[in-house]
């Protein structure tokens, strides 16, 4: 089952690169945590000491993007670790979302280290906002007009030739679900 759904087939993954930073994130629809799922990091000192560090907490949950943004936070992460081992089910687990949000404020631009797009404004979807189905987006639009699948969930009958697709959507590749 999916986690992620793709956004927009037409778009290039590079139009979320951000030159100012090395690592981007975004917010997830769901429950707007930091999704650590999809990121993109840039080849830097920066970006690869932050993955070696991120990958040596396999099973712990250490608030590593407070601590790489806020050198100085160290205590207002250390409270919201301490949210995160005393959470015993997904109640809590919102409380320790909210902590590590309220910790970075409304900031999402940490010049040389971190971008974080805001909700809606990322490259992927959560996997339940597309029925848990492979999908394209249906946030197309060709010439003004919205395609006519409408918003519906897609998914694949046969893997599409996206060329042929888009930027006609009555393709018969795809079926509505």
């Amino acid at each position: 089952m999916p986690i992620t759904g793709v956004v927009n087939p037409n778009h290039c993954v590079e139009e979320w690169i951000d030159d100012r930073v090395d690592i981007i994130f975004y917010e997830r629809f769901f429950i707007w945590e930091i999704a650590s799922g999809n990121y993109l990091v840039r080849n830097t000192e920066f970006g690869i000491n932050f993955l070696k560090s991120w990958g040596e907490f396999e099973f712990t949950q250490p608030i590593l993007i407070l601590k790489a943004v806020m050198l100085d936070a160290w205590h207002e992460a250390e409270n919201s670790d301490e949210v995160w081992y005393n959470a015993t089910g997904y109640e809590t687990y919102l409380k320790y979302v909210s902590c590590v949000k309220q910790m970075l404020g409304a900031t999402r631009l940490w010049p040389g280290k971190v971008r974080i797009y805001r909700r809606a404004h990322g490259w992927v979807r959560d996997g339940h906002l597309t029925n848990d189905k492979k999908e394209l987006a249906a946030f197309e639009r060709q010439q003004g007009k919205r395609c006519p699948f409408q918003a519906r969930p897609l998914m694949y009958i046969s893997m599409p030739d996206i060329g042929a697709c888009y930027p006609f959507c009555d393709n018969k590749t795809w079926e509505i679900s």
